[in-house]
């Protein structure tokens, strides 16, 4: 079930330093702009969010809609942005000579 994916997905971002929480629209507009690896994502009211993205960000609105799963927000973020919308996303591995 979708539901049990995407709550799997935040359990694991609270100890995986592999994944990281984005709250709220204006992280995972960012995120999805450029090119993070979005593991899961899950909104309060879905449409809601879409008519955000068409407002806002309507570059992301063909990749936003089939990422977003519509449940309640509680229980998998501690404090639910006023946006509605939360998602989970891979972090880039971390290159030696990029930091140099």
């Amino acid at each position: 079930m979708e539901a049990e994916r995407v709550a799997e997905a935040f359990a694991a971002a609270r100890t995986d330093e592999r994944l990281v929480l984005l709250e709220g629209f204006h992280a995972l507009k960012h995120a999805l702009r450029f090119g993070a690896e979005l593991v899961a994502a899950a909104a309060a009211d879905r449409a809601q969010v879409e008519r955000l993205a068409q407002r806002l960000a309507p570059d992301v609105c063909a990749r936003l809609g089939p990422l977003v799963v519509e449940r309640p927000l509680e229980g998998l973020v501690a404090r639910v942005p006023r946006t509605g919308v939360v998602a989970v996303a891979r972090r880039p591995p971390l290159r030696a000579g990029a930091l140099l």
